[in-house]
């Protein structure tokens, strides 16, 4: 199956003309983005944290694809060049700040561009989620997000697939069009992402497709929104790329956050 392609929408940054001066007070923006819709590259002289209340967002920022749902939050840091898209609808809470947020909210900011590990905790569990105890592998997973090649023949595919993955070509015919041969592109893939390009796309559909979940997709919506024909061919696929079910995924994803909240609620 080939995906029909339709040009994004593309705005600017909704808080381009923000100046918090006040460390001590935040200005927050509401917004409303349809899906698809994309934040073109662009960077701030203040850090940020994105906070979708409804829906889900892609953030690309520092060699890496972060996929933000709801009960999640991504930190951008000051000076940190880069684009959001929609993958679902969002209802889309921007807090704009000179200082950082608690870290036991929003980590530390990543040092170091070309570091995998720096990067680690930049997208956060909000909500009130513990600190203590193993991190949950579907909420890991949602953190560290997938690195994206930067060599100029792997990177429009990476990209091209984080706004669309139910584009199914093979990587013979990606080849085709940017001009390098699949086992040229294959070994791009596992130099600088450590691993093949089959892998890491499966990586990115089970973060992507759990997002829709979480946005209120169900199984069969979010099969079909990764090209698959049917939801038992999914699923099947699902379970074997991480040992659970879609659903049960998902619901590990928010795990640690639920247990925080049913824990303080009177």
């Amino acid at each position: 199956m080939t995906a029909t392609w339709s040009k994004p929408k593309l705005i600017e940054s909704a808080s381009r003309d923000v100046v918090p001066n006040d460390p001590d007070s935040p200005i927050a923006l509401k917004e409303t983005l349809d899906d698809g819709t994309v934040v073109g590259w662009h960077a701030h002289t203040f850090a940020q944290t994105l906070i979708p209340e409804q829906g889900a967002i892609t953030v690309f920022m520092c060699g890496r694809c972060f996929v933000v749902p709801m009960a999640y939050a991504a930190h951008i840091p000051a000076g940190c060049l880069h684009t959001v898209t929609t993958l679902a609808g969002a209802e889309l809470t921007t807090v704009c700040s000179r200082s950082h947020m608690p870290p036991s909210q929003i980590p530390a900011a990543p040092s170091d561009e070309g570091d995998p590990e720096a990067v680690r905790g930049t997208v956060a569990l909000i909500r009130g989620a513990a600190d203590c105890g193993a991190i949950p592998k579907a909420e890991r997973a949602m953190v560290d997000g997938v690195r994206i090649p930067e060599d100029r023949r792997a990177r429009p595919i990476a990209f091209r697939l984080a706004n669309r993955l139910d584009d199914n070509r093979t990587l013979e015919a990606w080849g085709d069009e940017l001009g390098a041969s699949e086992r040229t592109l294959n070994r791009i893939f596992k130099a600088e992402v450590d691993m093949g390009f089959r892998e890491w796309r499966m990586q990115l559909l089970v973060l992507q497709t759990t997002a829709l979940m979480l946005a209120g997709c169900s199984v069969k919506q979010a099969a079909g929104a990764s090209g698959y024909a049917g939801a038992s061919a999914f699923v099947a696929a699902f379970r074997a790329a991480t040992g659970m079910t879609p659903l049960r995924y998902a619901s590990q994803a928010t795990e640690r956050a639920r247990a925080t909240n049913q824990a303080t609620t009177p």
